[in-house]
Order: C-alpha cells, then structure tokens, then sequence
C-alpha cells in the first residue's frame, strides 16, 4: 500500500510537471505571438507610410508643381509679352504660348520649378497666388528664380512669340 501511494504520488509530480512545462511552453508561445504580431503591425505601418507618401507626391506634389510652372511661366511670359509692346490681352496671348509648347518645352519649365519646388516653397506659392493673384507670383519668380533660369524661360518665349504675335 505505501509502495501504491509512493508511485500515485510520483505519477502526481509527473502529471504537475508536465502540465507546468506545458504551461511553460504555451507562454513561451504566446510571447513569440506577440512578437510576431509585433513585427507585423510594424511591417503594415511601414508599408502604409510609403504608399501613403507616394500618394501625396503623386496627387498633391505633382500636380502643385505643375500649377506652379504653369502659372510662373504664363507670368513671364506676359512681362516678356509687355515689354515686346502688347497691350491687348496679355494674360490670354501668354496662355496661347503655353497652349503652343511642346511637351519637352514645358518639361523644362516643370524642371526649373522642380529645383525650387520643396513642400514649403510650393505651399508658399499657393498663399501667394491665392492672396495676390499672378501679381504676387511674379515677385515670387523673380525673387526665386535665377537669371539663367529666367534666361531659359524667355528663351522659351522668345521661340514661341511669333505663332501668337502674328494672330
């Protein structure tokens, strides 16, 4: 009989030990879960900044760029169009150019932009325009702007003059 109590009792502490390592094995488990659901949720944010960051530049930067070149080389074009001795319809006759430019052209003008064109100076720019209309940009690019790349500019103007000066 004692002999029967000393084997139930050792089966007792067999029993309780492998529940404990059990136990032990489960934490151990649930510890490599979490970080697993750790490294997970680290790897989505990850992959949500960069699309979200691609998105911006894509849907917002891009095109305010391109609205800034637009509007910066339309008011230049107009002062090179009043200092030529057009009076008539400048802002329209600018826009004609712009219309009339090819596409490798206007990649230039997107490209000297592109040079200045941080977050900030484009969010500067569209204070600007919205507070002192194509006036107020003007005195952006000139104060932005390098004289080459006003020189450039002009250039594209002085190529492009005629097919509306002649209308």
């Amino acid at each position: 009989m004692a002999n029967q109590s000393l084997q139930d009792e050792m089966r007792e502490n067999a029993v309780d030990q492998r529940m404990k390592e059990n136990k032990r094995a489960m934490e151990i488990e649930r510890e490599e879960g979490k970080g697993r659901r750790v490294i997970r949720v680290l790897v989505i944010i990850t992959l949500i900044l960069i699309l979200g960051g691609f998105c911006i530049h894509q849907f917002v930067l891009r095109p305010a760029k391109k609205m800034v070149a637009e509007k910066i080389t339309e008011n230049v074009l107009e002062q090179a169009l009043t200092q030529a001795g057009v009076t008539e319809d400048v802002s329209e006759k600018a826009k004609e150019i712009m219309d009339s430019m090819s596409s490798e052209d206007k990649a230039k003008v997107e490209k000297i932009v592109d040079q200045h064109a941080s977050v900030a100076e484009i969010t500067e720019a569209g204070k600007i325009y919205k507070s002192q209309g194509t006036s107020g940009l003007k005195e952006y690019a000139k104060e932005n702007l390098t004289e080459d790349e006003m020189k450039e500019i002009r250039g594209l103007y002085d190529k492009y003059k005629d097919t509306v000066l002649e209308q």
